[in-house]
């Protein structure tokens, strides 16, 4: 059963986007959550369902984040700014 106090979105990066999208792909943990934007105003983020917990800098967890950012470049050719597993923020050009 889902424990509605304790889910949140996991943030992988941002993207330009005028609709919301899946992506073939299972967001990070074991659950196999659907990786997918939500968009406003041109801009989106893509996300995953995921408990609220602090998530380990583990090698699992970096692949599982990192096939997520080369499944969204990889379908949209480019995104805006991504999101690390240790919270780190960088923009990536074009």
């Amino acid at each position: 059963m889902l424990d509605i106090e304790n889910e949140g979105k996991y943030i992988y990066c941002i993207i330009a986007s005028e609709f919301s999208r899946e992506f073939d792909i299972s967001g990070i943990g074991e659950r196999g959550d659907t990786v997918y934007s939500i968009c406003t105003n041109g801009i989106a983020a893509v996300v995953s369902n995921a408990p609220l917990k602090k998530y380990k800098t583990s090698r699992e967890n970096l692949m599982t984040h990192e096939k997520v950012i080369e499944e969204v470049i990889k379908q949209l050719k480019k995104i805006i700014m991504q999101l690390s597993v240790s919270c780190l923020i960088y923009v990536l050009i074009k």
